[in-house]
């Protein structure tokens, strides 16, 4: 047994000995870390981009937030340059650097809003080479373009938001302005309880298990709905219809925006689809935004949504209470 313990001591030294390394063997890692960094470090580089909004107009005086990575993220991941450049007139920056990659973190310019999703190439890695390409930026008369949105007048939009695991034959119906939902069958309990509560969207899930058909429709006929893929911040002002359909089947999904009028115009609202079909049920979630003056404009403005929630609510009042 005391042999046993010694031999198992002798063997926890041994390994946590460290490994030694001859002089001539530093040396040989060394060139060999050198030369490494020689082979894969990019030599110097000119990019050229612009900054435009989303209906393409130039930018100016945007400032442009860009990281240069000197070499390849392994083994060093320490060695990366961050620094700006500001657009100038038509919205062009040049940047003159030297590395492996350039990465795009951000950029600002007051009234402007800026999302990873405007631009989604934003990471640009450069090889030694004669050949210049204008999908990495290299040519001046072809900048790579990255966008923003310009932002509107901030208004009064209140939101609300809802997730369900639907199975054929179910649905819900929402009121928009109230920013509430209730199950079909349990409508007179909720109007007994809200006088003014009022269905503005029926969503509703048919077929059969694995394939489905994701409907929602306006109960009104002064209301109307139509789906675009992508979101706009101020409602369209046509185009509206009384229902759209998805069709899905078993591992299909859609992410979408659609788009209400409601009571007349009465409220506008922006919805955010997220829908994914299983086997047996359907996973559905939705983002809503209702600006509830009968204005087309959703751009919210957080500090009119708190005031507006503190009137409807008492919050000042009940603050009181508690103190």
């Amino acid at each position: 047994m005391v042999l046993l313990l010694v031999g198992c001591v002798s063997s926890v030294a041994q390994a946590e000995k460290p490994q030694e390394y001859t002089k001539e063997q530093l040396e040989k890692r060394a060139k060999g870390l050198e030369r490494y960094r020689e082979e894969t470090h990019a030599k110097s580089f000119e990019f050229y981009g612009q900054v435009v909004d989303l209906d393409g107009n130039p930018v100016p005086e945007a400032r442009v937030k860009l990281s240069v990575l000197r070499i390849p993220l392994l083994p060093f991941m320490d060695e990366v340059k961050r620094f700006e450049r500001t657009t100038d007139s038509e919205g062009r920056f040049k940047v003159d650097e030297g590395g492996y990659s350039l990465s795009l973190d951000s950029i600002e310019k007051e009234g402007y809003e800026y999302r990873f999703q405007y631009s989604p190439n934003r990471i640009f890695r450069f090889r030694p080479g004669k050949t210049k390409k204008a999908e990495l930026g290299q040519l001046p008369e072809q900048p790579v373009q990255f966008k923003i949105r310009k932002r509107g007048i901030p208004t009064l939009v209140l939101t609300g938001e809802a997730g369900y695991q639907l199975k054929p034959g179910a649905g819900r119906l929402f009121d928009l302005l109230r920013r509430e939902w209730d199950y079909p069958k349990y409508l007179h309990a909720t109007q007994r309880r809200f006088k003014d509560w009022h269905p503005d969207l029926k969503l509703l899930l048919e077929g059969e298990p694995g394939n489905y058909r994701l409907l929602l429709e306006t109960p009104d006929s002064d209301t109307g709905i139509q789906r675009i893929d992508r979101e706009l911040f101020e409602a369209p002002e046509q185009g509206y219809r009384p229902k759209v359909v998805f069709p899905l089947k078993a591992g299909e999904g859609v992410t979408t925006f659609l788009y209400v009028k409601g009571r007349g115009g009465q409220f506008y609202t922006r919805i955010k689809l997220i829908a994914g079909a299983r086997e047996k049920w359907m996973n559905i979630d939705l983002y809503y935004e209702t600006n509830m003056r009968g204005e087309r404009n959703l751009e919210r403005s957080l500090e009119l949504e708190r005031e507006w929630l503190r009137k409807r609510y008492n919050w000042d009042a009940m603050k009181r209470v508690t103190d």
